[in-house]
């Protein structure tokens, strides 16, 4: 599955996107698994403490109008949603490397849902197939969703003095 579609968010959940940009919003710094990539983020669910396909632990106040932004995604799309497994704003910076490292976020057949949140140059997502040959290089644009299976992917960095900020939803 892929999709990639620009979406209208309602008045409150614009605000809520303005609320993130502030100076205001607790942004938690995070360490990558290989620690080579920094970044800051706001779990809104935990995954399951034992990486089961389940749907995950909320874990944050603002969890509610993120997760109704997914939802109504999702619907207007036909996609259909079992478990949410994790969920969580990603904010990250400009770094001198071209690409972050590559990944998947469960060891389990899932799908990623990102929402750009803002505007940014360059930081555009990468999926590669099982080889790690980049399959699909997707042009971030502010409110675009996308929805791709669990492949490996990566990012690119935004450029000097501008954030990266996702919305991070996993599911099945």
């Amino acid at each position: 599955m892929f999709i990639q579609k620009s979406f209208e968010l309602k008045q409150e959940e614009e605000e809520f996107i303005k609320f993130l940009l502030s100076d205001s919003f607790p942004w938690y710094f995070q360490p990558t698994t290989t620690d080579r990539f920094m970044f800051f983020g706001h779990a809104l669910m935990k995954r399951d403490s034992e990486y089961k396909p389940v749907f995950g632990l909320v874990s944050s106040p603002y969890y509610s109008i993120c997760e109704n932004i997914f939802i109504r995604f999702c619907q207007e799309n036909n996609i259909k949603i079992n478990n949410i497994l994790r969920a969580a704003v990603n904010m990250s910076l400009y770094d001198p490397a071209e690409v972050n490292d590559i990944h998947i976020d469960h060891n389990f057949e899932h799908y990623n849902f990102l929402m750009y949140l803002n505007e940014f140059d360059n930081g555009c997502t990468l999926i590669y197939d099982k080889n790690l040959k980049m399959t699909k290089k997707i042009i971030p644009k502010k409110y675009d969703a996308v929805v791709f299976g669990g492949e490996p992917h990566a990012h690119q960095h935004c450029d000097v003095g501008q954030r990266r900020l996702v919305l991070v939803v996993t599911f099945n």
